[in-house]
């Protein structure tokens, strides 16, 4: 578990990409709603999103992947993005925080991602709320929206009536609620291991020990600030 920070090179000009060298290709998914309507696509011309931006619909537009400089440039040119918030966005991970601009707020998240070897990961997610679009990036697929996907699919709740602002707080909120289950697994296993090294202090049950220690660490430097 580390935290492997991608930095543009020192005296890099203000704006330069720092593109994870495994990021993926940049797939454009969008969604359109409002009341009874909903409509989803996916996109591969960014210019094509101009449309979207125009109606009176909400647009929710998520970019998974940053592996072509060139389409996120694109990107950025359709939501009148300057390069310092395109430097948020990709050069990953940072500290959570919220800016205010002109004519968008820009939010930078972070959540832990349990692996399948057992290990944690803490994924950036950077929203970016417009007067009537929200446009997410993150550097590949991680599954963290999938339940407010389903949600606005199927009209769950008010998120069809509400506009982006709504729909950054709903994508905000996945993001907490994946701590929870994350931090009680932990105290879990700490109730294990304590009465396990009661009876056996061998290095075993305190290497375990020291695992969770590490992890409880991420957590709180990921959580804290957001």
């Amino acid at each position: 578990m580390t935290f492997e920070v991608r930095r543009p090179p020192v005296g890099s000009r203000p704006g330069t990409l720092a593109i994870p060298p495994d990021s993926p290709a940049p797939r454009i998914h969008v969604f359109d709603y409002r009341g009874e309507i909903c409509r989803e696509a996916d996109v591969t011309d960014p210019e094509a999103l101009r449309g979207h931006l125009d109606s009176e619909e909400t647009a929710w537009v998520d970019v998974q992947g940053f592996g072509d400089e060139d389409t996120l440039w694109a990107i950025a040119d359709v939501f009148g993005l300057g390069p310092l918030v395109m430097e948020d966005a990709t050069n990953v991970p940072q500290r959570a925080k919220s800016e205010l601009r002109a004519d968008h707020q820009l939010i930078i998240a972070r959540a832990p991602l349990p692996t399948a070897d057992g290990a944690l990961e803490v994924p950036q997610v950077c929203l970016i709320v417009g007067r009537n679009w929200l446009l997410t990036l993150q550097d590949r697929y991680f599954g963290f929206f999938d339940p407010v996907r389903r949600r606005i699919r199927e009209g769950l709740g008010p998120i069809r009536e509400q506009g982006p602002d709504y729909l950054a707080y709903a994508l905000l909120d996945t993001l907490v609620d994946g701590y929870y289950p994350i931090v009680e697994n932990l105290a879990a296993d700490l109730e294990d291991l304590e009465e396990r090294v009661e009876g056996d202090p061998a290095s075993r049950v305190l290497a375990e020990l020291h695992r969770i220690r590490r992890q409880l660490v991420v957590i709180r430097r990921i959580g804290w600030p957001q």
